[in-house]
């Protein structure tokens, strides 16, 4: 008899306990503290992708979830090799679910604003080694862009990259885009490695 009191005693106490907890995490995310947080990260290199997922309760992670790293067509065939990546978050979003509504803010991270002028020149080389197949000038291409800003580099090493170097790499990524030859190409990086203190002789836009 005194052990079936007792066990009923802690099963009520079992129960109350796990109910308060049901309230709790019921109130919590009724006031917006359930949370997901998404980005992305990209090869600065071969521009692979991969987007990562996390959910969190009270700003604490319970729960991440990653897509495979897609890699994309390119880098091996100008290099010879696989690419060791070195990955980089760009775009992130942020939201919350409450009684209040659902909330969802997108944006940039720091290093994403720091390397986009990176980022866009080397998806311009990419495209142009593909429809041109120059290869040799699509390293040399590479070799300019490590130079004007490194594929490791990060917003709090920005000294790493100056001014004229972002003023560079946009100025390559637009010349790029005007590029129909081989010659046109050359032109554009042999410029580009003057810092752009002769103009490229191109077609009209």
């Amino acid at each position: 008899m005194t052990q079936t009191v007792g066990w009923r005693l802690r099963s009520m106490k079992t129960i109350k306990i796990a109910s308060a907890v049901l309230v709790a995490l019921v109130v919590a995310v009724a006031l917006g503290a359930w949370t997901t947080y998404d980005y992305n990260l990209q090869c600065t290199k071969c521009l692979a992708d991969r987007h990562v997922v996390v959910h969190r309760l009270c700003g604490i992670p319970f729960f991440r979830s990653s897509s495979q790293l897609s890699s994309r067509p390119g880098y091996e065939s100008i290099f010879g090799q696989q690419c060791q990546h070195i990955l980089r978050s760009g775009g992130f979003g942020r939201g919350s679910v409450s009684l209040f509504g659902s909330r969802i803010v997108c944006g940039t991270t720091a290093d994403g604003r720091l390397l986009r002028p990176r980022m866009e020149a080397v998806t311009m080389t990419y495209y142009l080694a593909r429809r041109l197949g120059a290869h040799e000038l699509a390293r040399d291409t590479f070799a300019l862009i490590d130079r004007l800003m490194p594929p490791e580099a990060r917003m709090s090493r920005r000294s790493e990259s100056s001014e004229q170097s972002v003023s560079t790499l946009f100025q390559l990524h637009m010349y790029l885009h005007r590029v129909l030859t081989v010659d046109d190409w050359r032109r554009v990086v042999d410029c580009a490695r003057g810092g752009f203190r002769e103009t490229p002789q191109l077609p009209d836009p």
